[in-house]
């Protein structure tokens, strides 16, 4: 059993290191539709309210997902790589939604 725990951390581990890149690049597409719309009407403080609860949900979800992964709920590949999904489709609906 312990060293069928020790292989899960480091599956866990493993595919959290290879995700890393592609969540910066996320992050920054999560930035453009906040930026875009602090240019409208709107002052910048709401876009700056939405880009921090934004942060935080990502933060929040991808900590979850995690704990998870480690209790072995879940798959330890969805767990990395699912919340880049979850929040990539966030950004597209975000993109689609900004008035041009």
């Amino acid at each position: 059993p312990g060293s069928e725990a020790s292989l899960l951390r480091l599956r866990r581990l493993l595919h959290e290191r290879l995700a890393a890149p592609f969540t910066v690049v996320l992050l920054g597409l999560l930035a453009v539709p906040l930026a875009l719309r602090s240019g409208n009407e709107r002052g910048l403080g709401p876009a700056s309210l939405q880009a921090v609860a934004t942060l935080a949900g990502f933060f929040l979800v991808q900590g979850l997902a995690a704990s998870l992964a480690g209790a072995g709920l879940l798959p330890v590949a969805a767990a990395s790589w699912g919340v880049l999904a979850i929040f990539l489709v966030w950004s597209g609906v975000g993109l689609a939604r900004v008035s041009r």
